[in-house]
């Protein structure tokens, strides 16, 4: 799903349209305690979320700023996935208020204090990812 979402606004609003964000935090519901399937799932969240304000209510609404959270929770020494939730959620909440709000009611700030203690030493892409370019 990812790929065909990177770069291609039309492709972004045609999931959108047709179900793909319910669908997607279902899978994140339905397969928690599959590290690749979550790791797929948040990377093709965070790709269809991003520039897309349509897509990021859709996730909001249906859930996934909570299921997020469950995933930093219940994945935090997994670095691959950890990395694509935190993708998803940066595309999810940005320019979103609502969503931020959701995040940081779901614990999102606890859990991403527990998942740095895990992972954040052994992944230099999760860095980057929680980050930026802060180091510079």
């Amino acid at each position: 799903m990812w790929i065909i979402a990177v770069n291609n606004d039309a492709n972004k609003v045609r999931f959108g349209s047709s179900g793909a964000c319910e669908a997607l935090v279902t899978v994140l519901k339905t397969h928690s305690s599959n590290p690749q399937v979550l790791e797929n799932a948040c990377g093709a969240m965070g790709k269809i979320a991003n520039d897309n304000d349509a897509n990021k209510v859709r996730f909001g609404s249906s859930g996934a700023c909570e299921a997020l959270v469950t995933v930093l929770k219940t994945h935090s020494s997994n670095p691959q996935v950890l990395e694509k939730a935190c993708g998803a959620m940066w595309n999810i909440a940005g320019n979103n208020d609502a969503n931020k709000v959701r995040f940081g009611s779901s614990g999102a700030c606890e859990a991403f204090s527990c998942s740095c203690q895990h992972s954040l030493l052994e992944s230099p892409s999760l860095r980057e990812c929680l980050w930026g370019d802060v180091e510079n």
